[in-house]
């Protein structure tokens, strides 16, 4: 097996293990952890993921030692029998030949079975070097299928996101300039497409809120509690988090 491919099957056991370590220790520190806490907790897995920091023992090792193991002790088994069965016929074809008639042509040996035998054997490692100088293209085709699928789909969400901005009311523009401050990158849209408010854009990070003139509505303090919410993430870089699990996710499809 690859080596890449060792080391990617091997950071997905321990980044399992941990991750159902984490599912099982949260609800029972339930309480005691703060929510941040709690979910950048989770940034461990991601990195237990991602980041090829191995044991000088791990269990993929193992795993692979011991399959080796079987496969050697499958292969040698049919040769062991063929070289006994060899040896038995030379044995019982040289005693026919000693308690022959003179004059009495000694029969044939068939050896069919043994070439069969043989050949069993050389198509069984055949297709395991086989699978296995192929499984690392299986998995890099797969990982990038699945990265390939989340980047289009977002960019074709985001591109009718866009094509749909309206342009928010004052009142609500001035809540906004209010609480993001000296930060000009991030912007601030309506669009009917929204169902709810959202962040979107690495590069060009924007709130989408639905289409709804809040200040004008009653409706400031809503605003102001959304907004806080999404600045909060953008200022977080929670997207760039998100991008990271696409990553972890797609490597390990």
């Amino acid at each position: 097996m690859n080596e890449m491919l060792k080391l990617i099957v091997s950071l997905s056991l321990s980044g399992s293990i941990l991750a159902l370590l984490l599912l099982i220790g949260t609800p029972l520190l339930k309480g005691r952890l703060s929510g941040t806490f709690s979910y950048y907790i989770w940034l461990l897995v991601l990195l237990r993921l991602v980041v090829p920091v191995t044991a000088s023992v791990n269990l993929m090792d193992s795993l692979l030692h011991m399959e080796k193991a079987t496969i050697t002790s499958t292969l040698s088994e049919p040769a062991s029998r063929q070289t006994q069965t060899n040896n038995q016929s030379a044995t019982d074809q040289q005693t026919s030949v000693n308690i022959q008639p003179e004059g009495t042509q000694a029969p044939q040996i068939n050896e069919t079975a043994e070439d069969n035998s043989s050949e069993n054997a050389r198509e069984q490692l055949t297709l395991w070097e086989l699978v296995q100088n192929n499984l690392f293209w299986l998995w890099l085709a797969g990982g990038a299928s699945s990265l390939g699928w989340f980047i289009l789909a977002y960019s074709v969400f985001s591109t009718q996101m866009r094509r749909s901005y309206v342009c928010p009311d004052d009142a609500d523009i001035a809540v906004f300039e209010r609480l993001r401050g000296n930060d000009r990158r991030i912007r601030l849209a309506c669009s009917n497409g929204a169902s709810t408010p959202m962040l979107i854009g690495l590069l060009r990070p924007t709130i989408i809120l639905p289409m709804c003139s809040y200040v004008k509505n009653g409706k400031g303090s809503e605003l102001y509690n959304i907004l806080r919410h999404e600045l909060t993430h953008h200022r977080r870089k929670d997207i760039l988090y998100k991008w990271f699990i696409v990553i972890a996710t797609s490597l390990h499809w």
